[in-house]
């Protein structure tokens, strides 16, 4: 099943030069006898354990670097923890690139991220159809007396972030709140987009009765794009 899904899912890259030289230096000073560092004269039946693991891990760190891409390197997105949707929204996205915001369901089939969510939320989660992203999974969640649906997308290797509150709960202030100006522009407009750098996009909407706050480390053109296109 591994095998499987890293055939699926990756594809062959090749490490840079200088690391190659860099893995196989380090092998060099591990092995110094080249009787050793032959990997066709290694007598298994003569080596001890300690050369085999180190030999070992030493591969699996070639194999990693050759055969998984590398990802850009994400900034810190840290906001106060409080009741700000907008700061939930930077928080969480900072948790899931961190790994400690796992999906409950994994899946990329809508129906079976939209049945999950229909069991649980009083709100309609919206799960957009991306053509060019990969659906990953969902997570439901509360805050206080408000309900939260966390939607989880990839592009290439770069995840996409969707917080979902409902329209409802943000008005009345029940659990969640928008700072003044943000929930008039985005009552007036149907949107609102903070874009601090060319590569960190945060973009609110109201979708039906919920408000979708989207977070990723892609260009705001881009972003917006991805979002809308299956309209």
């Amino acid at each position: 099943m591994a095998k499987r899904i890293v055939r699926q899912r990756l594809s062959h890259v090749a490490a840079p030069p200088h690391v190659r030289e860099r893995i196989f230096a380090q092998l060099r000073q591990q092995f110094p006898n080249p009787a050793l560092t032959s990997w066709f004269t290694l007598n298994p039946f003569r080596l001890k354990w300690k050369p085999v693991a180190v030999f070992s891990g030493a591969l699996a760190i070639i194999l990693l670097m050759v055969f998984f891409p590398q990802s850009k390197e994400h900034h810190s997105h840290a906001a106060p923890s409080d009741a700000d949707i907008i700061h939930q929204t930077y928080n969480n996205f900072d948790k899931m690139l961190a790994g400690s915001l796992l999906p409950q369901i994994s899946s990329g089939d809508r129906f079976d991220v939209e049945q999950f969510f229909a069991q649980k939320a009083n709100f309609k989660v919206s799960i957009p159809d991306m053509k060019r992203c990969r659906l990953v999974g969902g997570i439901f969640s509360n805050y206080n007396d408000a309900q939260v649906a966390h939607v989880l997308y990839e592009y290439g290797t770069e995840p996409i972030y969707f917080y979902q509150v409902k329209l409802q709960d943000v008005l009345e202030g029940k659990g969640l709140f928008l700072p003044e100006e943000i929930k008039e522009e985005l009552l007036r407009t149907g949107m609102y987009v903070r874009h601090h750098s060319s590569d960190c996009t945060l973009i609110v909407r109201i979708v039906d009765s919920t408000v979708c706050c989207t977070m990723a480390d892609i260009d705001k053109e881009d972003l917006l794009e991805y979002i809308t296109e299956n309209k």
